[in-house]
C-alpha cells in the first residue's frame, strides 16, 4: 500500500485542497483491463495556489508539514493493522464493560483465585 499527498486546485477560490490518496494496487477485470484500487481522504488543510506575500508562503509551508504528519500517522495505522497491532485512536471500549471485566470479577493471581478488592466499594464521590 502507498499513501501520497495530492494537491487539487480549486479554481473558484484560488486555493488548493490537500487530499490523501491510498493506493492498494490493481486488479484485472474479466476483459483483462487494469482496475486500480484507490481511496481518497480530503484533508482540512489548503494551500494558496499563488502566494502573494510571506504570510501566505508560511501558511503553505505549515499546512504541507501538517499534511505530511497526517500522512505519516495514517501510514503507521495501516501498517499496524496489517501486522495485527492495535491502533489507539480506533479502539472503542465501553467503559462499563471494561470495569466489569477487569475490576469487578475475580482473577487468577499466581494460581490462587482472589478478588482484587475484598472490601465492598462505596459509591463514587458525587454519586450518592
Amino acid at each position: 500500500m502507498e499513501i501520497k499527498i495530492r494537491q487539487k486546485p480549486q479554481r473558484s477560490t484560488g486555493k488548493t485542497s490537500l487530499v490523501l490518496e491510498y493506493y492498494y494496487g490493481y486488479s484485472r477485470d474479466d476483459e483483462g483491463r487494469i482496475k486500480h484500487r484507490r481511496k481518497f481522504e480530503t484533508l482540512e488543510y489548503y494551500l494558496y495556489t499563488d502566494p502573494k506575500n510571506k504570510l501566505e508562503r508560511d501558511h503553505n509551508k505549515v499546512n504541507l508539514e501538517m499534511a505530511e504528519k497526517v500522512k505519516a500517522k495514517r501510514l503507521l495505522a495501516e501498517q499496524n493493522e496489517q501486522y495485527g497491532f492495535a491502533v489507539k485512536y480506533k479502539i472503542r471500549t465501553n467503559l462499563v464493560e471494561y470495569i466489569k471485566v477487569y475490576h469487578l470479577k475475580p482473577y487468577d493471581y499466581e494460581g490462587k483465585n482472589e478478588v482484587r478488592n475484598k472490601k465492598k466499594r462505596s459509591a463514587p464521590m458525587g454519586c450518592a
